[in-house]
């Protein structure tokens, strides 16, 4: 998610860090989703030990803080460690996803519940401009 937001406006984020060549754009954008790919292999296994939701909730709140801390990052370095960071967090709750489904949902309907989970990503963006052109569509009747 944080990718597809930082993607485009890369170029302004080159400009206000000056970095120092277009390989560490590419880079920037990609070193969130080496966090996501990698942090699930060390820690989602936390989940087995303390429980899916504290697992959940230090995970949403450190993405929260690198977040921030992305926002306020005044170098490169800064903002490549917040990036790393911010991506370690996010991937938590993909990963727990399934078994969180696995807990909930009955076996008879856990395939519909984990195609609307894996659908959420991509019809999220969908959703959002559909909704903002529904509501627009609505001021002007």
């Amino acid at each position: 998610m944080a990718t597809t937001i930082c993607a485009p406006s890369i170029g302004g984020v080159a400009n206000d860090l000056y970095f120092p060549s277009p390989a560490v754009s590419t880079i920037a954008v990609t070193i969130y989703l080496l966090g996501l790919a990698l942090s699930p292999l060390f820690l989602s296994s936390f989940s087995e030990v303390y429980g899916r939701m504290p697992v959940y909730h230090a995970a949403n709140l450190v993405f929260i803080a690198f977040l921030i801390g992305n926002a306020e990052s005044h170098t490169t370095a800064q903002f490549m460690v917040c990036r790393f960071f911010s991506g370690c967090a996010g991937g938590i709750p993909l990963a727990l996803g399934g078994g969180t489904i696995a807990d909930v949902t009955p076996p008879a309907k856990r395939g519909l519940a984990t195609a609307l989970f894996s659908l959420g990503p991509l019809a999220g963006p969908v959703c959002l401009v559909l909704t903002a052109f529904c509501v627009k569509l609505e001021t002007l009747c």
